[in-house]
């Protein structure tokens, strides 16, 4: 070797410089990976205390009773199975530490991969906490939508046609102005048949919001209620207007 390529001026120190920065630099930009990593995998997953709180929800006797009343026809279902597969999805792995991500590109655990899941608007946590808020506002709506339709002359006019025990649980139902505490068969058939002659006529929100607004340029109140009224009547065509129950999804 030629003088000039030895000695701490020489182009193997300038080149084992070069490597140790080089190896410095991958270090820092594997623990930058690694803290990314971990926040959103901290984003992403519940935490053991929020996996009970899961876990509470999913036996919660309110869910119980929103997935016994889906039964009836005039529910609006489709709320119900948008909360259970939102619920559904909250996945939990408390077990991912920096050391595993040492020698892993992903959580050995759970094998969260962020470009693999959908990113949510909301941490993991705090979707959990809307669902248990929104199962009392469903459980309070379907049971008003109950006693809005059990209360219509049409309907009264039916409660004659059941059976003694089955007219006594609706009466009590009504009379109360809340839910039995347990459900029973009985009850749900009981109102199933009540509510047997009315005809459910579903709305999609997206079908709507096209009808009435168009190809979106501005429109008078009059088009508004014009293209609403025209809509409600394609759908409800041939059908009984006073049997027809209109429900938004």
């Amino acid at each position: 070797p030629s003088p000039g390529n030895e000695g701490p001026g020489g182009t193997d120190a300038v080149a084992r410089n070069s490597r140790l920065q080089l190896l410095r630099d991958l270090n820092a930009l594997k623990k930058a990976y690694i803290q990314a990593y971990l926040a959103m995998h901290i984003r992403a997953r519940l935490g053991v205390n929020e996996d009970r709180r899961k876990a509470a929800l999913l036996g919660d006797e309110r869910l119980t009773a929103l997935k016994r009343l889906a039964a009836i026809e005039l529910m609006p279902r489709p709320q119900l199975a948008k909360f259970q597969n939102s619920l559904a999805e909250l996945k939990t792995c408390a077990s991912l530490t920096e050391e595993d991500l040492e020698t892993a590109a992903i959580c050995p655990h759970c094998h969260y991969k962020p470009a693999m899941e959908s990113s949510a608007a909301a941490p993991a946590f705090v979707v959990l906490e809307r669902l248990e808020q929104e199962i009392d506002e469903m459980l309070d709506t379907w049971t008003r939508t109950l006693f809005s339709i059990l209360e219509e002359p049409s309907v009264q006019a039916n409660l004659d046609l059941l059976k003694p025990e089955a007219r006594r649980m609706v009466g009590d139902f009504l009379k109360r102005r809340s839910l039995p505490k347990e459900l029973s068969p009985e009850f749900i058939q009981a109102l199933q048949e009540l509510l047997s002659g009315l005809t459910k006529v579903s709305i999609k929100i997206e079908d709507l919001r096209t009808v009435l607004l168009s190809d979106g340029s501005p429109v008078t109140p009059a088009e508004i209620k014009k293209r609403f009224g025209d809509y409600i009547d394609r759908l409800t065509k041939g059908q009984d207007q006073e049997r027809v129950r209109i429900i938004l999804e």
